[in-house]
């Protein structure tokens, strides 16, 4: 978490509330080496009791690789039908 933080932006005022060192994103962030952290369904009980969850957009220029580095361990748990 704290190296997608390092290249984070927040989507909106409530996500800046959470993450108030990270500066707001700006148009093009999906091409720039950045990820969007968005809070998400707050308000709405079925989300996380309606506390929202956020939501990491990883961009297209370098977000999902900074992801994929930072991976220690995972295992298939099962097949998507």
């Amino acid at each position: 978490m704290e190296v997608l933080k390092k290249i984070g932006t927040t989507g909106n005022s409530a996500t800046g509330k959470l993450f108030p060192d990270l500066p707001r994103t700006n148009k093009g962030w999906t091409e720039k080496t950045q990820v969007q952290f968005k809070l998400e369904g707050q308000g709405k009980p079925y989300v996380n009791k309606g506390k929202g969850v956020v939501n990491t957009g990883l961009g297209r220029a370098g977000g999902k690789e900074t992801f994929e580095k930072q991976i220690i361990y995972f295992e298939k748990i099962g097949d998507v039908k």
